[in-house]
């Protein structure tokens, strides 16, 4: 891993939060991580050079579906995770 992803995973896995809190921090970190390798996949392999203001959307579009998907106790809203992910995940 390159140094400036193992600084970032080292930072992560000390960020003191509760236990839901955590585990959607956790997910948006590993959405991050997939989004950025993707990005810079394209940059070396693909004809089309991404869109820097697209990448954010897709960390967050994708972590919504990612925690929601798998989540036990219903539905997060959309539009509190777009205010507040650890909210939206907490409340339903």
């Amino acid at each position: 891993m390159a140094p400036y992803g193992y600084a970032l995973v080292r930072w992560a896995d000390g960020v003191t939060l509760n236990r839901e809190a955590k585990m959607v921090f956790d997910a948006v970190i590993i959405v991050a991580f997939r989004n950025i390798w993707s990005v810079r996949n394209k940059l070396v392999f693909g004809s089309e050079k991404p869109r820097k203001d697209e990448m954010f959307d897709d960390i967050r579009t994708v972590s919504y579906f990612w925690i929601n998907n798998r989540r036990r106790l219903g539905k997060m809203s959309w539009d509190r995770w777009l205010i507040s992910p650890h909210l939206a995940y907490c409340t339903v």
